[in-house]
């Protein structure tokens, strides 16, 4: 028999406060929960049966998605599908994601396992990008595609004009490829899984990158994804290309 979870009192209070910085007041509070909780803090509390947030990160990546591919091709009717696409690129990548988050304060009401608390989990760029997403997912569930389109368009707004701009670092794997394709002529690059350690609920990826047979940077990250951007950063300092313009 599942025992019913009971949030403290202090992070009712700071939900509230999060609601106000997304705009959106949840009417049923459950998909907000469930957003918020992060794999290991499920894993670790399982006794109350909470979902993680993995299934509605899934959603509002869909969500994220095509809401911004929208905003784009209606905003800019000049632009053609390469720069719509770049643009689309900064906006979605996980660094943007987790400017989002810090935006709204969403470190402060994560819910995480005690390991992943102690790792500097609340500071992870990808639990906090992956959370974002998660929520959308969430207000999409609780009313409807235009609510959670609105919520992110109002967070990335000031950041739209950013990537205009150019001024927005985003996908660095993306940012790589490209690099290497236009100006070494090459497209041997291979994104390789060197190692996993770690517990299931908590693992530890370790990403290489070769050019043909020579390794130009590695890597460690909570998830392949956030691992492949790390060495990707890395690789892209290695060719003195910081930015992707």
């Amino acid at each position: 028999m599942k025992t019913h979870w009971q949030p403290s009192k202090d992070w009712l209070e700071q939900i509230c406060n999060f609601e106000n910085k997304i705009g959106y007041s949840f009417k049923n509070k459950k998909y907000l929960i469930e957003a918020l909780t992060h794999s290991t803090y499920s894993y670790e509390h399982s006794m109350y049966g909470l979902e993680c947030n993995e299934r509605l990160e899934f959603l509002g990546d869909l969500v994220l998605g095509l809401t911004v591919g929208n905003h784009l091709f209606k905003t800019f009717p000049t632009y053609p599908e390469g720069k719509l696409s770049k643009l689309k690129a900064a906006l979605v990548c996980e660094p943007t994601l987790a400017i989002v988050a810090h935006n709204w304060e969403l470190d402060k009401v994560l819910l995480l396992g005690k390991g992943e608390e102690t790792s500097g989990g609340r500071n992870k760029p990808s639990s906090l990008a992956d959370a974002t997403e998660a929520v959308l997912g969430a207000v999409f569930c609780d009313a409807d595609f235009v609510a959670a389109a609105t919520v992110i368009l109002r967070a990335l707004e000031p950041l739209i004009q950013e990537a205009v701009a150019g001024n927005l670092v985003y996908d660095y794997k993306s940012a790589l490829l490209e690099k290497i394709q236009t100006k070494y002529h090459s497209s041997q690059l291979r994104f390789v899984l060197l190692d996993e350690t770690g517990p299931a609920h908590s693992p530890s990826f370790k990403m290489g990158i070769y050019l043909v047979n020579d390794l130009l940077a590695t890597a460690i990250g909570s998830s392949k994804k956030e691992a492949e951007q790390i060495a990707a950063k890395q690789a892209l300092q290695l060719l003195d290309m910081k930015k992707c313009i």
